[in-house]
């Protein structure tokens, strides 16, 4: 193979690579479920129970320093 052969053989793998990539993605995204609740909304419980929880409280603190850095 020569290089004219072996750039155009490069040129379509990668064209054909985008577009397998391109279809594998429309296909996930129409085949994997999304979580919905009944009434047809998307389901932001998981959402509310991670905004509502509180941050912790007895947390390790750094050791302190005096001017000198020791």
């Amino acid at each position: 193979m020569g290089v004219r052969q072996t750039a155009d053989m490069l040129e379509k793998l990668t064209w054909g690579f985008g577009i397998g990539i391109l279809i594998l993605s429309l296909a996930a995204a129409t085949i994997i479920p999304r979580q919905v609740s009944n009434d047809g909304q998307e389901d932001t419980q998981l959402r509310n129970k991670i905004e509502n929880t509180a941050a912790p409280v007895n947390l390790p603190t750094a050791p302190a320093t005096d001017n000198n850095g020791k």
